[in-house]
C-alpha cells in the first residue's frame, strides 16, 4: 500500500490488536483510547498516538500488555518519566505533570519584516503548546484566523507577545493530583466574547475539570474557538458556548462513569445571568433561533443529565482566558493551586432523582 494509505493499515491493525488480543474496549469520546475492565474493575488504558502508545493499569494488564511488544517491533517501555506525542511525562508525590519545557525554548522570536508563510509556520509551531499551556489558547485561535489578504504588522506583533509569554515561563506545566474517588464531579465552565472578532463573529470557549470534595481538581479538556454560526446577541453566544461545553462534557463523562463503574454529577457554570435564567426559569427569549439549543440544554437540565447549573461572577469564570486575550486570574489560581473554589453567585437547588441518570 501507498504512504497515503499508511495511517488507515496501521491503524486498524493496532486497533484490532487492542480489541481482540487484549480484549479492550474504545471508549465513546476518543477513538485513540480504549480501556479494559474486569468484573467492573477497571484493571488497563491505553492511548495511541500515530505508533506510538501510552498504557497505565495494574499487575495483569502490565503482564497481558506484553503481547503487543511480541506483535510488533517496538522498543524498551519507559516507565514513570516519559515523553508521548511530544510532551513530557513526570512522575510527582501528588500524581503526574505534563510540560513541554524542551520544545518552548527553542521557539524563537519573528522578525518584524517576515512574509506570510514565515508566520503561519510559526503559529502553527506555536500552536502545539496550548497542549500545555492553556493561556494562550484564545492567542492562538485568534492568529490561525489571519489570512494572506489581511496580514499586517500588527498580527507579528500580537504572535510574538505570545512567544514572550512562552519564555517568561517556560518551567510551566499542567499539573495532576489523587483526587478523592468516591466525591468525584465534573465541573464546567463556559463562556463567550460577543463579536471581538475582525470579522465580527464571536469567541467561544470553555474549560472541563474534575474535581472532589476537597475541591481540588485536574483539567480534563479546555477548548478556545470562533463560533460558525452567526451571533446575533450576547446571549446567543453564550448559550452555544454552552452547549459546545455540554456536549464534550457529556461524552467525557460517560466515559468515567463507565471505567470507574460510579455515578459523577456533571455541574455546568455560567457567568451569564440571562442564560442561566433562560435555563433554569424556563423564561422565554426574543431571538427564536435560540430555542433548540435552549430546548436541548433544558430537556438536560430536567432529566438530570445536568446535576447543576450555576452562576457566576466573570472574574471567578476560568473559561474567561478562552474568550479574550489577557492575563485571567481565575485560570491561574487554577493552574497555580490545583484548587477550584471558587464562589457560586447563584445555585438552584433541587432533590435528586430516586434512580441514577447516565
Amino acid at each position: 500500500y501507498g504512504l497515503a494509505d499508511s495511517g488507515d493499515y496501521w491503524n486498524r491493525t493496532m486497533n484490532l490488536h487492542l480489541q481482540e488480543d487484549l480484549g479492550m474496549n474504545r471508549t465513546f469520546g476518543d477513538m485513540s483510547l480504549f480501556v479494559k475492565s474486569v468484573h467492573d474493575k477497571l484493571t488497563g488504558i491505553v492511548g495511541t498516538y500515530v505508533d506510538d502508545s501510552l498504557a497505565t493499569g495494574d499487575k495483569s494488564f502490565e503482564k497481558l500488555s506484553t503481547k503487543t511488544m511480541e506483535k510488533f517491533e517496538s522498543k524498551e517501555r519507559e516507565l514513570d518519566n516519559t515523553r508521548f506525542a511530544g510532551l513530557r511525562i513526570t512522575t510527582t508525590k501528588e500524581g503526574f505533570e505534563l510540560d513541554q519545557r524542551d520544545y518552548a525554548n527553542k521557539i524563537s522570536l519573528l522578525p518584524v519584516d517576515c512574509s506570510f508563510t514565515d508566520f503561519s509556520s510559526k503559529r502553527a509551531q506555536i500552536s502545539w503548546l496550548t497542549h500545555t499551556r492553556p493561556e494562550i489558547s484564545c492567542a492562538i485561535n485568534m492568529a490561525a484566523q489571519v489570512k494572506e489578504s489581511s496580514f499586517e504588522l500588527s498580527d507579528v506583533n500580537n504572535l510574538n507577545k505570545v512567544i514572550r509569554l512562552v519564555k517568561s515561563e517556560p518551567e510551566r506545566s499542567l499539573k495532576y493530583q489523587k483526587l478523592d474517588k468516591d466525591s468525584l464531579k465534573l465541573k464546567v465552565f463556559s463562556d463567550s466574547s460577543f463579536a471581538n472578532n475582525n470579522d465580527c463573529k464571536s469567541q467561544l470557549g470553555y474549560i472541563v475539570l474534575l474535581t472532589d470534595k476537597y475541591k481540588k481538581c485536574n483539567i480534563l479538556n479546555y477548548s478556545s474557538h470562533k463560533g460558525r454560526r452567526v451571533t446575533r446577541s450576547v446571549l446567543g453566544g453564550e448559550l452555544y458556548a454552552f452547549a459546545d461545553a455540554f456536549d464534550f462534557a457529556y461524552v467525557i463523562r460517560k466515559d468515567l462513569q463507565s471505567m470507574l463503574n460510579k455515578k459523577i454529577p456533571l455541574t455546568m457554570i455560567t457567568d451569564s445571568k440571562s442564560l442561566f435564567d433562560v435555563i433554569t426559569k424556563s423564561s422565554s427569549t426574543a431571538e427564536k433561533r435560540l430555542m433548540i439549543d435552549i430546548t436541548a440544554i433544558r430537556e438536560a437540565y430536567e432529566n438530570f443529565e445536568i446535576s447543576d447549573v450555576g452562576f457566576i461572577r466573570t472574574k471567578n469564570n476560568p473559561a474567561d482566558a478562552f474568550t479574550k486575550i489577557g492575563k485571567c486570574e481565575a485560570l491561574e489560581h487554577v493552574l497555580k493551586t490545583g484548587l477550584c473554589d471558587f464562589p457560586i453567585e447563584q445555585w438552584v437547588i433541587r432533590q435528586p432523582l430516586e434512580k441514577d441518570m447516565v
